[in-house]
Parts: structure tokens; C-alpha cells; sequence
């Protein structure tokens, strides 16, 4: 696994407790809400740089992918395990 530059550590703190905390559907989790992000700067009191938003969100956007993936490879092998019956 490749090593985080300590100038990133502190936004994977940022995305890893979001992602804690992420809502979600019986159908799986939700991505995460500006609104959420916000809060949570917010209730730390963390001034912070629009980038540091996007950046999240872009990791965000890793995180549901992989997900979704997770997801399709479960359904083909369930799938896979029916065809066999």
C-alpha cells in the first residue's frame, strides 16, 4: 500500500471520519453532502480552502466506486453459485 504524503494526512483524517459517519439506504451507503462536509468543519471549527473540499469529494468519489464494484463482483458470483444449482 502506498504511504500518504504527510501534506494529505490531515484530509484523510477529514474523509475517514465522514466516511464513518456516511448515511445510507437499506440499498447501501450514500455519497457523501457538501452539507455534511460543512457540518463537520463547522463543529471542529477547521477553516478550510474549497480545495480541501474538492479533494474529499474526489476521494468520496473513489470510495463509492469501489463500492459499486464490490457490489457487482458480489452479484456475479451469487449469480454464479445459482448457475451451478
Amino acid at each position: 500500500m502506498v504511504e500518504l504524503p504527510d501534506s494529505m494526512k490531515y484530509i484523510w483524517k477529514y474523509f475517514s471520519d465522514l466516511n464513518r459517519k456516511r448515511t445510507g439506504t437499506g440499498y447501501g451507503p450514500l455519497p457523501l453532502q457538501y452539507s455534511e462536509i460543512l457540518a463537520y468543519f463547522n463543529l471542529y471549527k477547521i477553516i478550510y480552502e474549497p480545495i480541501e473540499i474538492e479533494i474529499i469529494s474526489i476521494l468520496d468519489d473513489v470510495a463509492m466506486g469501489v463500492y459499486v464494484e464490490q457490489i457487482k463482483e458480489d452479484t456475479a458470483r451469487q449469480n454464479s453459485k445459482i448457475k451451478k444449482k
